[in-house]
């Protein structure tokens, strides 16, 4: 063995590469390969992918290099002891990421990952050239990671790949086309229980529904946006849930159909279907940190989480590239830039509204429930608690479909100021629905949520269309391009696997959906797709309903529960006077309520949290002003007996200044209900 120092030097870096590779560059290779639409949130370049491969593979063995060399100043005894250390922590984690993939508790795996990190201490000390030889043979494996990150998985696409070919489209009639695809947005949160848009909950969507025609019976081909989008905007099945949403992997589609004729206003939040060439690309993308400096950051983040040993064996991304907590801020921005044109002009948004987080009221304001949109949602924030935990999680989503109305209305009406309206193409749709059923996925399909997941709004107003009306044929994401080409007289030289709606009407019958990994149910092995009945589940869609029917159209998405109908009622003609509290329990936003500003666009008061001395599943109020302004259930039982409530009060009921807040039990019948004060304390 060469023991020159710059040999020793480079003998110590490659063992440490051969054990980073395996405890950093392999799993953050794997997680990004199968994630790899991260990238295209990132915006990520070919030379951003090579570079930050290269970090990945160099950077943590260089770090560590480093700091031994630093430590190493003080003597070479102290720098070979400073290595033996680097190593026996790298092994300590790999041993960790191992470990907790059994039923190990997370203080046994630190435990054994400490031992065995010792272990491996050991036999470098004890058997040094041994495992030194074999580390340095081990080395070539991360660079070797790397190549086949590159070029042999799902971002490989991205690595110089194609940005797509814009050959001119012969359009024989091209108007002006306004599209938004909104997110996370079923159709029955629409629906009055008759079959009818709610035209007092949601008046902009129902206006729209009498210009254009409603596509009633339309579904999604895909329950994730990365798939889901891409199958709206080019008329195509995905081929697998692992295909990124990128022009690379979808050269055909709507802008490279209206490329060269058409100008080009594209917001496209999540995918990256329209080629670089035509669309300007927005500085930030939604959930993700901007720039390379930004995407480390985040790479840093997902490897973290990879190897606390307290993260669930069934790792998923949290927080990166899955939400606009800004949905409107986002949404104002492509309002700006709706403008007249005497010129053919494609005006696209991907709007994640009334997608999580759920936080905003029908007035645009804000109460911002950050990180309580996700409380009752289990099996790593995926499954609902329970039955309740799904009604309060529908309130506050029905609360934010209201707000996406409400920005509906704002850009209808910005096209009739500008003139546009009338003559354009106008298309409103959504990627996939969500649930709310106790117990089951709130975004992955089960047997009973299907209905909920795969129905989607579909509106389209042609140029110039007088008259709107319902048509309920077979509709699917897949028909929408074909049916914007149709309108348009565009001639395509290639073929869509779906077919315009505006030619005879497809019998009703099996509906493909593509596989999910957060679905509770799943394809036979070796198929990408579920089938479910068509017929049958736009029965139950129809037949749904938003909010129970009243005239107090303010109040209707807080009527939920066995006592709906006291929401709206003064307190006192229904409270037990002399009685006294039995209860205890704690709001955390009770410091807002002397100081309300209604006129705010932040209004976190409108958001309660708190906890009670009374078990799960009883019926609670909480009046506002004297008023009762919704009905709560714990969902969560916490420790010291206490178990926890979560909900949404009505902006409208609340005044300027001091507010009073009263919480109360429930009990009695719905048709003689009785209120019982709690004893509110601060927390």
């Amino acid at each position: 063995m060469n023991n020159k120092p710059g040999h020793i030097e480079l003998r110590r870096f490659c063992e440490l590469m051969a054990l980073c590779g395996l405890a950093v560059a392999q799993p953050l290779f794997d997680l990004l390969a199968k994630n790899a639409s991260l990238f295209i949130a990132w915006q990520a370049s070919t030379a951003d992918l090579i570079l930050v491969t290269l970090l990945i593979v160099v950077g943590p063995p260089a770090a560590l290099w480093l700091l031994g060399v630093c430590v190493g100043v003080v003597g070479q005894r102290t720098r070979s002891v400073a290595h033996t250390v680097s190593l026996a922590v790298v092994a300590a984690l790999i041993a960790i990421a191992a470990i907790k993939k059994t039923s190990v508790s997370p203080g046994g795996v630190i435990t054994l990952g400490i031992a065995v990190g010792a272990i491996a201490g050991f036999a470098v000390f004890r058997w040094q050239r041994i495992v030194s030889q074999w580390l340095r043979f081990l080395a070539l494996a991360p660079p070797l990671f790397g190549l086949l990150f590159l070029f042999g998985s799902a971002v490989t696409p991205l690595v110089g790949g194609s940005d797509g070919t814009t050959t001119r489209q012969h359009i024989g009639s091209p108007a002006r086309v306004v599209m938004i695809v909104m997110d996370e947005f079923p159709l029955v949160s629409l629906l009055d229980g008759n079959g009818h848009i709610d035209a007092q909950l949601y008046p902009n969507f129902a206006a729209l529904a009498g210009d254009g025609t409603w596509y009633r019976n339309d579904t999604t081909v895909a329950p994730h946006t990365e798939e889901a989008v891409p199958a709206i905007l080019s008329g195509t099945y995905p081929k697998n849930p692992r295909t990124l949403p990128h022009v690379s992997a979808y050269p055909n589609n709507l802008f490279t159909m209206l490329a060269g004729r058409y100008t080009m206003n594209v917001h496209e939040e999540v995918t990256s279907l329209c080629p670089a060439s035509q669309c300007h690309r927005s500085a930030s993308r939604t959930g993700v940190r901007s720039g390379f400096v930004g995407m480390v950051r985040d790479i840093a983040s997902i490897w973290r989480d990879f190897a606390t040993p307290s993260t669930n064996n069934s790792f998923r991304f949290t927080g990166i590239g899955v939400a606009d907590p800004q949905a409107l801020d986002t949404g104002q921005r492509f309002l700006d830039t709706l403008h007249p044109t005497n010129t053919p002009r494609l005006d696209f948004l991907h709007l994640l509204m009334p997608h999580f987080p759920w936080h905003y009221a029908p007035s645009g304001q804000r109460y911002d429930a950050l990180p309580l949109h996700t409380l009752g949602l289990t099996r790593n924030g995926q499954v609902w608690a329970n039955d309740w935990a799904g009604v309060m999680g529908r309130q506050r989503h029905l609360l934010q479909v209201a707000a996406a109305d409400r920005f509906l209305g704002q850009v209808i009406s910005r096209l009739k100021a500008i003139g546009a309206y009338e003559n354009s193409l106008v298309v409103v749709t959504a990627d996939h629905g969500v649930a709310f059923h106790g117990g089951l996925p709130f975004r992955g399909v089960a047997q009973a949520t299907y209905p909920d997941i795969m129905w989607t709004p579909l509106i389209m107003k042609a140029p110039g269309q007088q008259h709107g009306g319902i048509d309920d044929r077979r509709a699917r994401s897949i028909d929408v391009l074909p049916t914007i080409a149709d309108m348009l007289h565009v001639q395509t030289h290639w073929k869509f696997d779906g077919i315009s709606l505006l030619g005879p009407a497809q019998p009703d019958g099996p509906r493909r959906l593509l596989d999910w990994e957060r679905s509770a149910i799943h394809p036979p092995s070796g198929q990408e797709y579920l089938t479910f009945d068509g017929p049958s589940g736009f029965r139950k869609v129809v037949a749904s309903q938003a909010a129970l029917p009243s005239p107090q159209d303010l109040l209707r998405q807080f009527r939920v529960g066995p006592f709906a109908a006291i929401v709206g009622r003064s307190a006192a003609t229904m409270a037990r006077g002399n009685a006294t509290p039995s209860h205890t329990a704690t709001l955390d936003q009770a410091l807002w309520y002397p100081k309300v500003d209604v006129f705010a666009q932040k209004i976190p008061w409108t958001d309660v949290h708190g906890f009670i001395d009374a078990p799960v599943g009883t019926n609670m109020a909480i009046a506002l002003n004297g008023t009762v302004a919704g009905v709560y259930q714990p969902v969560l039982g916490a420790s010291h007996g206490r178990s926890e409530f979560w909900g949404v009060l009505p902006s409208t009921l609340f005044k300027l200044g001091p507010n009073d807040v009263t919480i109360y039990i429930v009990t009695g019948t719905a048709e003689a209900p009785i209120l019982t004060a709690v004893n509110r304390i601060n927390p």
